[in-house]
């Protein structure tokens, strides 16, 4: 209908990623979202995927280790307020976000029943200097849902992999979020698979802004987007 009305698919914005962490324990916890009595699985698949990762370590999909000049940390939403706005700027097309606003979205965001509290983190070059940050619900045994990743555009592998990474730590069987077209390469080089759920749409008789969306220069998703807002419930849209 929308596009009837002379709105535009763009298919950059409009696929989710998922990231396998632990493969039979991602397979339970996939139907359990349909069919809740699955869960009686849990401790078969945790004990084939321990016994994935000794026999055929290959198959286990292991989160790819961090690069070693990186390092990262859980911060406070003070924190995200103050870097936030610098890494979406690398973006031609960002929300204005005023510290209020920020404050507001990120307190909302705190908490989805389904999916886990909200960790936060932010990751560090070798000179301390912070070069991304990452967004997440997550909790053991669980698909891990990504609410935003910002990273300055050299530093977009090493976020992604510490996301993968500490998602794993945790626990979690998967992680899967919305996907970002300037970070499409790293997403495939940590052997992301991709799908369609919904689609995101544009109308605009500005060819400026139609022309940052389309090249992937937009920053029109997470916390610039409402998909993941409690207006919607505790499910991600």
């Amino acid at each position: 209908m929308w596009e009837r009305a002379g709105g535009r698919m763009i298919a950059e914005y409009s696929m989710e990623w998922l990231r396998p962490l632990r493969p039979a324990g991602l397979g339970v916890a996939l139907i359990e979202e349909r069919f809740t009595a699955a869960k009686i699985l849990c401790p078969l698949a945790r004990l084939t995927d321990r016994l994935i990762a000794r026999i055929a370590p290959a198959l286990a999909w292991p989160a790819p280790v961090r690069p070693g000049i990186y390092t990262s940390a859980d911060v406070n939403d003070a924190t995200l307020i103050e870097y936030i706005p610098q890494f979406a700027a690398h973006y031609v097309l960002h929300p204005d976000w005023d510290r209020g606003s920020l404050a507001f979205f990120l307190r909302h965001a705190t908490h989805k029943g389904r999916y886990g509290d909200l960790y936060r983190r932010m990751v560090y070059d070798r000179n301390n200097e912070p070069v991304g940050c990452y967004l997440y619900y997550g909790r053991p045994g669980r698909i891990a849902f990504v609410l935003q990743i910002l990273a300055r555009p050299e530093a977009t592998g090493a976020v992604v992999a510490s996301l993968l990474s500490h998602a794993e730590q945790l626990g979690c069987v998967g992680v899967r979020g919305r996907t970002q077209p300037q970070l499409l390469d790293a997403l495939l080089r940590h052997r992301c698979v991709f799908f369609q759920r919904s689609s995101t749409t544009v109308y605009t008789g500005n060819a400026d802004l139609l022309g940052a969306i389309s090249s992937g220069d937009a920053l029109i998703i997470g916390l610039a987007g409402e998909g993941w807002t409690r207006l919607i419930g505790e499910r991600f849209a």
